[in-house]
């Protein structure tokens, strides 16, 4: 059983995609989280290039934090009570936590693929950027990308410390056409899709690119 504690603290502000870094800091400037490397992945000069196990995330139009792991009692520190004014870019706002929900997801193989939705997902490098362009084959487009997202899962699974011994069963469905999104400063392409994989994953997780600020969301798609 590999079970994975996860912690998803749901705010009572609207918030877009674009304004996730500025809540980012925001949150960061918030009493210790500054000093806390898990909260914005650097420490002075040095990076924690490790999977993202703390996230800032949009859900259903508000500003929402998930931590997995280790980062969930990091991620503690804030629950109730809380109600705190922060500066979100140059406006001043006043926030509480609505909403706390903590669970622990068995990440383990599946005996049948679950089903996934993910958005805003960030999958592609400049190699990989190149390699897509080039053709406009579309078995070839959606190889290309469910080798990415299977790079992607196993990535997620070695930051938690977890080694996947068996192969994953990788399905893309219904892509939708990618869009232009800006992730440090730079524009990107973005895709919104379903896939199916024989793996349980924790709710609300980001894959690829850019997660810890929003990008490449995982929601569970139930039957």
């Amino acid at each position: 059983m590999n079970y994975v504690k996860s912690l998803i603290l749901k705010f009572d502000i609207p918030l877009r995609q674009s304004e996730i870094t500025k809540f980012r800091g925001a949150v960061v400037a918030i009493g210790d989280n500054r000093d806390d490397i898990l909260f914005h992945s650097h420490d002075g000069e040095d990076l924690r290039y490790a999977y993202p196990l703390i996230q800032y995330k949009v859900v259903n139009g508000k500003a929402a934090i998930i931590a997995i792991g280790e980062g969930t009692a990091t991620l503690e520190q804030m629950t109730y009570p809380f109600v705190r004014t922060i500066k979100l870019g140059e406006k001043e706002v006043t926030t509480t936590i609505c909403e706390s929900m903590a669970c622990s997801t068995n990440v383990d193989y599946t005996a049948q693929p679950v089903r996934y939705s993910i958005t805003n997902w960030i999958p592609l490098n400049k190699e990989n950027y190149e390699a897509y362009t080039r053709t406009n084959d579309i078995t070839e487009r959606l190889t290309l990308l469910k080798h990415m997202l299977t790079g992607n899962i196993l990535s997620f699974a070695k930051g938690i410390g977890l080694h996947l011994e068996s192969e994953l069963q990788v399905s893309i469905h219904d892509v939708k056409q990618p869009h232009t999104v800006i992730f440090k400063r730079q524009k990107m392409l973005a895709f919104n899709a379903e896939f199916s994989v024989n793996l349980r994953l924790p709710q609300l997780i980001g894959l690829g690119k850019g997660v810890s600020v929003g990008f490449g969301a995982v929601k569970e798609i139930k039957a």
